[in-house]
């Protein structure tokens, strides 16, 4: 089940990428990293966030055992992923993302945010104020982190730019060339023999 996720908006990273990947596949593995690092830093404190505990019995719920709250699993199931789908109708995609995975860690993060007021959500309001988890480490961090992002987006820009600028001198060069010898060739008189 995937859960809440988190997103830097920035447009052309994915073309920008297969682009640079088609020419200097080290470089953009180094980018790619620089860009999961800088996820990373919002996975691990959204992991920090995400409590051992929360109410009591939450962890021992016979009719849901697979939603029990067990914090470990929980921490586990906020990863950093890359997303290569698209959303039907969407104009843009995920180029990677921060996801709960874990059916507990997910309803941690977004009870609330209905209008029910059972005691369950009551509960966790009081005990646990919004935002939490992941959504609390985007808050905290995503300027820092989408800042790193867009230099490390920026940096394979200006990879694929100046190798752009490189192919068309290169186009230039032999498109003077083959003008070149085309002049020539119109200068060159050729006999036709019986």
């Amino acid at each position: 089940m995937a859960g809440p996720e988190v997103n830097v908006d920035v447009k052309g990273v994915k073309e920008t990428m297969r682009r640079l990947n088609s020419f200097a596949p080290e470089q953009a593995k180094l980018i790619n990293k620089k860009i999961r690092g800088e996820a990373n830093k919002i996975r691990d404190r959204a992991r920090d966030y995400m409590p051992n505990t929360t109410l009591s019995n939450w962890n021992n719920w016979p009719a849901h055992a697979s939603e029990g709250y067990v914090g470990s699993m929980v921490k586990k199931g906020v990863k950093t992923t890359k997303a290569n789908s698209r959303a039907r109708g969407a104009r843009y995609s995920n180029y990677i993302a921060i996801v709960n995975s874990d059916a507990a860690g997910s309803i941690f993060q977004t009870v609330g945010r209905g209008s029910s007021n059972d005691y369950f959500v009551t509960n966790m309001l009081e005990r646990f104020p919004e935002p939490r988890g992941l959504w609390r480490a985007f808050d905290e961090l995503k300027s820092e982190v989408g800042a790193a992002i867009m230099e490390a987006v920026r940096e394979a820009e200006a990879l694929v730019s100046d190798r752009q600028a490189e192919l068309d001198t290169l186009v230039a060069e032999a498109k003077k060339e083959s003008q070149q010898l085309q002049a020539q060739m119109d200068k060159t008189q050729y006999t036709i023999l019986p």
